[in-house]
């Protein structure tokens, strides 16, 4: 009977131990999907803002060049009256 309570006892080591390791294992496993989420987001924000910014650079010439062309269009109203 002794023996009997030693064995299950050491089972239920074993059983502990295998389970903690198993949660270890996880909460690397998930600690390294978080950082990789982290990096993939990190990586998609830059994207984003250089895009804006050639957007905006864009944008901006767009407007200038409307501008420009305006004015020639006044200049030469101007000078055919």
């Amino acid at each position: 009977m002794v023996e009997y309570l030693l064995r299950q006892a050491e089972e239920g080591y074993r059983t502990d131990i295998s389970y903690k390791i198993g949660i270890s294992d996880e909460l690397a496993r998930r600690e390294e999907r978080l950082a990789a989420l982290a990096k993939a987001k990190a990586e998609i924000e830059q994207r984003a803002t250089e895009r804006y910014s050639t957007e905006q650079a864009e944008y901006e010439k767009k407007l200038a060049e409307r501008k420009a062309k305006e004015q020639e269009s006044l200049l030469l109203q101007m000078q055919h009256l």
